[in-house]
């Protein structure tokens, strides 16, 4: 591991290990840089999130409050504590936040699928908030024993800049389980922990003693020299020129500087309203709603120029020169030409997981169209985080909270293009006791080179833990469909009697998991690595197989049931179900790949194509179950059959139909006789094949057989199958040959357990 190298012990703690990092540094050290590089590359699960709607849209992710469906205000860790009635706006607990604020169908997944969690502008984040989102995890994980349900946190943020906000009513309750609110005082934090790596190289400013004065700044340890330095800046009644922007600390200076500012101006007013579409807050306006401005007004692009020109950047200054009803015409600071403004999109969105996907992706809720510009005689210093000026006017003198004065000045590229409008205070650069404290503890007490090691080593048996660990889909099971009252209040067997049929065979699946996890577990203790493999292999391609087979019964009795009215509900447990088995799958079919690359010590890819093929096959799946549902019934109507008349036999579907081929009764007569549609037998056959209740002989002849098998390269999917054969072969042969090669399958892992 490249040990001088910060970003890449980052980024491989973050891919090879299951461990909490916070990635810290001086502003300007390349943070934002390392995150979107990371969410482009990392194999795993991700959502990104940020405390204020702001930073979530320049990260790239969702608010913390809206993704986890967090309320607002200050969240009480103890399950036992109980709201005063002046209490009841204010805060939340656990049961509140589960009475009343429960998670969508859509966040649930989500968060299910979770494997990695960055939140950005960390140094916002409170303590009991991390705390709300851990009870979050573990409640849509069903995993209690674990921080975080086991998904790996990565923080990213500097301590030294903006402090979280703590409203004075809520101080005397959180004192009781905080020693202050930043957010790594957490205390699911205190079981799991965390690694620090901190970016070092500043890449904003190049001026030694800018720099040194800075970091002294930031570290609390701001010499009598160092305030001469600064102070040396500063000019009394300074007026600032064309091109210079003010950091102030309250919004009433800001907007007071730029009213009088504009008015000042001679010509009229023009305004330009954004288009907002969809979900889009007002907390989330990435500029204002109503833009007003005038011929010489001085402007600031709010975010990055988004066409290839790359023309201005968040932070780039500008001079009005033209206005028009639907055109602003501008001069870039520091340049001659004329440039005509183009009105930018801004995005809301929030990270979803649709029926037909299992890892999460952004979609897009809401969006924000308007002009990228603001008036920028004044910003305030929060509102500067992130932005970059060769030239400003800094007003510090009454900063109220730490870190203020060091993001103001830190926005600036040299001293030289520093004018402070007051002195600086002593009283106005301390920096937060605890926040330098708790660096120095990890800057001393960090081991990349061990830590990492470690990490690794445990990593792998996590992920062979988790993958063969039925447990949670277990209490899914309990809070679902073992509690349903058998046989079900349906006049057809197959379906009534569902559950007494399936849920043993989950049941007995889960149960070699159990015992296959062990196995696993003493061959890598061991070090038979060889061993481990050649079990493992085989382990994956016996409970692939098996769990394709579960759900396929799940869709079937699914696509029967919804055919039904009144089962909404039974519908909603069963697809809550099923979201579990299928991401238990992707995690198994995962496994072999990433536990290689970390015992070899090479990088690990994401798996799309092997996430396609289950996506593709679960998709084929469902769609051919509920076909046949649909044909079922509509089979049943034309038949006449009556609404209340039931299937004499207590023999499963699948077996009726198995036992009228083995006394030789041919396809369409059996589906003719049981009022099947003959797609329907041919599945129920096909199921029988892969399961050895069946033999194929009859149902094709040997040299077709064989002349198929040999096109079987592990298509993602029968579709795809039949197209790389330009459809020679029906799905009907398709579907029995695959049943073939699946028993064979099969018979090949008979020595696994």
């Amino acid at each position: 591991m490249p040990v001088n190298d910060p970003i890449k012990i980052a980024a491989a703690f973050v891919n090879r290990t299951n461990r909490n990092i916070f990635l810290t540094g001086k502003a300007g050290t390349g943070k934002t840089t390392f995150l979107r590089e990371l969410a482009e590359h990392t194999h795993k699960n991700y959502m990104i999130v940020a405390p204020t709607g702001i930073a979530a849209l320049n990260a790239g992710g969702a608010t913390i409050h809206s993704q986890f469906s967090l309320p607002f205000g200050a969240f009480v860790p103890d399950p036992n504590y109980r709201l005063s009635k002046e209490q009841s706006r204010g805060f939340f607990t656990r049961e509140i936040l589960f009475r009343n604020f429960g998670l969508s169908k859509t966040k649930k997944n989500v968060l299910r699928s979770l494997e990695l969690l960055i939140i950005d502008e960390v140094s916002m984040l409170r303590a009991d908030i991390l705390d709300a989102i851990d009870v979050r995890l573990k409640s849509a994980k069903n995993i209690w024993d674990k921080p975080f349900a086991g998904v790996q946190i990565l923080f990213i943020g500097d301590l030294f800049q903006l402090p979280p906000i703590v409203k004075d009513d809520q101080r005397p309750v959180l004192r009781n389980y905080y020693p202050n609110q930043n957010f790594y005082h957490a205390l699911a934090l205190k079981q799991s922990g965390l690694i620090y790596v901190e970016l070092e190289k500043v890449f904003r400013q190049s001026d030694d003693v800018f720099l040194d004065v800075l970091n002294n700044l930031r570290q609390n340890q701001i010499t009598a020299n160092d305030r001469n330095i600064l102070n040396d800046h500063y000019i009394e009644n300074y007026t600032p020129p064309e091109g210079v922007i003010t950091l102030a600390t309250h919004n009433k200076q800001v907007d007071r500087i730029n009213r009088t500012s504009l008015d000042e101006l001679k010509g009229e007013s023009h305004f330009y309203r954004a288009k907002i579409e969809g979900d889009f807050p007002e907390n989330m306006y990435p500029c204002e709603r109503e833009l007003e401005l005038k011929v010489g007004a001085q402007v600031m692009f709010v975010r990055n120029d988004s066409s290839q020109e790359k023309r201005f950047f968040n932070g780039k200054l500008a001079k009005v020169v033209d206005l028009d009803p639907d055109a602003i015409t501008v001069i870039l600071d520091g340049e001659e030409d004329e440039f005509m403004v183009p009105k930018e999109t801004w995005e809301n969105a929030k990270y979803a997981v649709d029926s037909d996907d299992i890892s999460p992706e952004l979609e897009v809720v809401g969006t924000f169209m308007q002009f990228p510009l603001k008036l920028a005689w004044a910003v305030t210093i929060h509102k500067s985080q992130g932005l970059t000026f060769d030239r400003a006017v800094v007003d510090v003198g009454r900063a109220f909270a730490p870190g203020q004065v060091y993001v103001a000045l830190s926005r600036l590229r040299t001293l030289d293009g520093l004018v402070l409008r007051t002195p600086v205070p002593l009283s106005a650069v301390q920096s937060d006791p605890d926040i330098v404290h708790f660096s120095n503890e990890k800057r001393e007490n960090t081991n990349h080179v061990a830590d990492l090691k470690e990490g690794q080593r445990l990593y792998v048996q996590i992920l062979l833990e988790e993958a063969f660990d039925f447990k949670h889909i277990r209490k899914l099971l309990d809070k679902t469909i073992v509690k349903w009252h058998t046989p079900l209040p349906f006049h057809l067997d197959r379906i009534a009697n569902w559950p007494k049929q399936w849920l043993p065979e989950v049941e007995e699946l889960f149960s070699i998991g159990d015992t296959f996890r062990g196995q696993l577990h003493r061959l890598i203790s061991e070090g038979e690595e060889k061993i481990l493999f050649e079990r493992l292999e085989k382990g994956v391609d016996y409970f692939e197989e098996n769990l394709k087979d579960r759900l396929q019964k799940l869709y079937a009795f699914t696509a029967d049931v919804s055919q039904i009215k009144g089962t909404k509900q039974m519908v909603n447990e069963v697809e809550e179900v099923e979201q579990e088995l299928v991401q238990k799958w992707k995690r198994i079919h995962e496994v072999m790949g990433r536990s290689k690359a970390l015992l070899s010590g090479k990088v690990i890819q994401k798996d799309e194509a092997g996430e396609k093929s289950i996506v593709r096959w679960r998709k084929d799946t469902r769609s051919a179950e509920l076909e046949r549902a649909r044909s079922d019934k509509e089979l049943a109507k034309k038949k006449g059959r009556k609404k209340g008349r039931s299937a004499k036999s207590g023999l499963s579907t699948y077996q009726q139909t198995y036992n009228l081929y083995k006394q030789g009764v041919e396809v369409k007569d059996i589906a003719a006789q049981r009022e099947l549609t003959v797609a329907t037998v041919l599945g129920h056959l096909a199921r029988g094949i892969s399961q050895g209740e069946v033999s194929i002989d009859g149902l094709m002849e040997a040299n077709k057989l064989q002349e198929i098998k040999a096109t079987y390269e592990g298509q993602e999917s029968l579709t795809a199958w039949r197209d790389d054969l330009n459809k020679k072969y029906s799905f009907h042969d398709l579907r029995l040959v695959k049943a073939v090669i699946d028993k064979e399958k099969l018979d090949a892992l008979d020595d696994l357990m």
